[in-house]
C-alpha cells in the first residue's frame, strides 16, 4: 500500500475526536518543547486524523492540540489519514521513522486492528507489509503486560524503555513475579530517573539483599542509589591486570546483550547475506546459552553479595 500525499483543512478545535489518547504515551518534557515552539512559530505540522461520519479522530497530534489549548489557539490545521480506523491506523504504523510510535503504541493500535475490527495477523500483515512475528510480538507484548504498569507506561512517569530492556528480563528468573515488577515500577514511577539509575536500582531490588527493598519502600531512593553508583564505580587500581580484564569483558557482554536486543526490532536488517549468518550465530548463541548461564549463576554465587550489601548505608550519611 503506498501512501498519497494529503491535503490540508482547518477546524475548531472543539470538532477533534480525541477517543485514541489513551493509545498515546505521554511525555511532559516533550509537551514542553511542543508547546514552546507552537508559541513562537504556530502549528507547522498538521494533526493527522480519520475523517470518518463527519468526525474528525484524533490519532497523532494530541501533544499539538493539548499546546493550543495553553495558548488559546482555536484553529487548527489537520489531514486526514484514512476514511476509517482500519485505514488510518495502517497510515500512522507505515510512517517514517520520524514519526515511529513507541513500541507499546504499535502494539495498543495493533490490538484495536484485531479486537475492534476482527482482523486477523496474516490480513495485518498485508495491510502493513511486516512478517506476522513482527505483528505477534507486539500484541502478546501488551497482553503479557500487567495493567497497572501498562497505566503507568502510558502516563509517562516511567520510561517503556527501561520496562522492556531492563525490567521485563527479569520476570524469566527463578522467584521474580509480575508482583515485584510492578511494585518496583510503582516505586520508581515520576522520579524523573534516568535508565540507567533504574538499572543500578533494578540489580539491588532483585539481586540484593532484602534491606535494599525495606530502604526503597521506605523512600530511601536516592540514598540508596548514591551508594549503589559508588560501588558500580568503584576504583579497580588494586585489581591485577587478569581481573581488568575479567571486569571489562563482563561489561562489554552486558553492553553487547543490551544492544543487540534493540537491533533484534530493526527491520532495516533484512538482506539474505545478513539473515544467513545472522541466523548461524543465533543459533551457536542459543546451543550455548544454557550452560554459560549455569556457570554464570554458579560464579555469581561464589562471588557472593557483599558488593550490593547496603544495609549500613542509612548510618553512614
Amino acid at each position: 500500500m503506498k501512501m498519497q500525499p494529503f491535503q490540508t483543512n482547518t477546524s475548531e478545535i472543539s470538532q477533534f475526536d480525541r477517543c485514541f489518547e489513551g493509545y498515546r504515551i505521554q511525555n511532559k518534557v516533550q509537551e514542553q518543547g511542543i508547546r514552546e515552539s507552537v508559541r513562537l512559530n504556530g502549528i507547522l505540522e498538521p494533526l493527522e486524523v480519520i475523517e470518518k461520519d463527519g468526525k474528525l479522530v484524533l490519532l497523532n497530534g494530541f501533544k499539538r492540540i493539548f499546546a493550543a489549548q495553553k495558548l488559546g489557539i482555536h484553529i487548527l490545521p489537520w489531514i486526514s489519514i484514512g476514511s476509517n480506523e482500519i485505514e488510518g491506523v495502517v497510515n500512522l504504523i507505515r510512517q517514517s521513522n520520524s514519526k515511529r510510535l513507541n513500541i507499546l503504541e504499535e502494539a495498543k493500535f495493533l490490538k484495536s486492528l484485531t479486537q475492534e475490527n476482527k482482523k486477523n495477523y496474516a490480513e495485518i500483515s498485508c495491510l502493513l507489509d511486516k512478517s506476522v512475528s513482527w505483528i505477534s510480538m507486539r500484541i502478546q507484548l501488551l497482553k503479557g503486560l500487567d495493567t497497572d504498569i501498562e497505566a503507568i507506561l502510558f502516563s509517562g512517569t516511567f520510561p517503556v524503555y527501561a520496562y522492556m530492556y531492563i525490567l521485563r528480563p527479569f520476570i524469566r528468573m527463578k522467584g521474580v513475579s509480575q508482583r515485584e515488577i510492578r511494585e518496583l515500577v510503582k516505586l520508581l514511577s515520576g522520579r524523573n530517573l534516568s535508565v540507567r539509575q533504574i538499572e543500578y536500582l533494578a540489580e539491588a531490588w532483585f539481586r540484593g539483599p532484602e534491606t535494599v527493598k525495606e530502604q526503597l519502600r521506605a523512600g530511601q531512593i536516592k540514598q540508596v542509589l548514591k551508594w549503589i553508583q559508588k560501588i558500580a564505580q568503584q576504583d579497580t587500581s588494586q585489581c591485577t591486570e587478569q581481573e581488568c580484564r575479567m571486569l571489562r569483558m563482563l561489561e562489554m557482554i552486558l553492553e553487547y546483550m543490551k544492544q543487540s536486543l534493540v537491533f533484534c526490532e530493526n527491520e532495516k536488517l533484512k538482506s539474505n547475506s545478513y539473515r544467513c549468518q545472522a541466523h548461524y550465530l543465533t543459533n551457536a548463541i542459543l546451543s550455548k546459552s544454557s550452560p554459560y548461564l549455569e556457570r554464570m549463576k554458579i560464579y555469581h554465587d561464589h562471588l557472593g553479595q557483599k558488593a550490593i550489601d547496603l544495609s549500613a548505608a542509612s548510618t553512614r550519611t
